[in-house]
């Protein structure tokens, strides 16, 4: 059976029940989940990816602390000037709509079986295992949708609250300012999806009618979870 839902996953899955014998069950299938990255309708976000950065197009700084018109690295997007040197944005470039390249290896096999140990129907050792994978749903997507060019919010340190253009430590106005934008987040361009698997053996023993008594031993295992990486924090001063 084949589904796509409305976050654009495609699913797969089949699965069949074999009684082997009188007193043994196996349950077995396979689901495969397409898990396309998340990307934003327009297009309007963007990722900051090192690679793409060119120390030749380092900013150039006035004494107020703004941009200089004049500074390298400088890109003019709908009608307003932004530093994008390493700024990969969605669509453009060979960047992909989701600014991560997709990870489509999310085969997801289930197993699991059952034995009548006394062959009377009281005793049953169960067992199973199984594989699953889940997209993160925008969740790193959402925490760089503030970057610039597409997010505007500049700040301006030392100036007046009533003339933002004027250095009060200064002490002399800046000429047609471009303050900057505050750090960019970026994420990896290529990661893949979470996974897990999980398994679990035990034993069920009926000890009356309605009352049953198990021992069972549940476990999973995780890889590739998200995390965030602060490698570009300031050092702590200690005073």
């Amino acid at each position: 059976m084949c589904i796509r839902d409305s976050n654009n996953t495609l699913s797969a899955y089949a699965q069949d029940n074999w009684h082997v014998n009188s007193r043994l069950s196996l349950q077995y299938g396979l689901r495969y989940d397409a898990l396309p990255h998340v990307w934003e309708r327009n297009n309007y976000i963007s990722n900051f990816n090192p690679a793409l950065y060119q120390t030749a197009l380092a900013p150039v700084f006035l004494s107020s602390g703004a941009f200089s018109a004049t500074s390298p690295g400088l890109q003019t997007v709908n009608g307003t000037s932004f530093y994008l040197n390493g700024i990969a944005l969605a669509g453009q470039n060979g960047t992909p709509r989701g600014l991560v390249n997709n990870f489509w290896k999310t085969y997801q096999p289930r197993v699991g079986f059952s034995y009548d140990l006394s062959g009377s129907g009281k005793t049953v050792l169960r067992g199973g295992f199984g594989t699953f994978f889940e997209r993160l749903q925008g969740n790193d997507i959402y925490d760089i949708a503030g970057n610039a060019p597409f997010e505007n919010t500049p700040t301006a340190t030392n100036v007046e609250l009533t003339n933002p253009s004027y250095n009060w430590q200064a002490g002399a106005p800046a000429s047609t300012p471009l303050f900057t934008q505050g750090g960019h987040l970026g994420e990896l361009t290529y990661y893949p999806a979470p996974g897990v698997a999980q398994y679990s053996l035990g034993v069920q023993h009926e000890l009356a009618p309605a009352l049953i008594l198990v021992t069972q031993y549940v476990g999973n295992l995780a890889w590739h979870q998200n995390t965030f990486d602060p490698f570009n924090n300031l050092s702590l001063i200690h005073i």
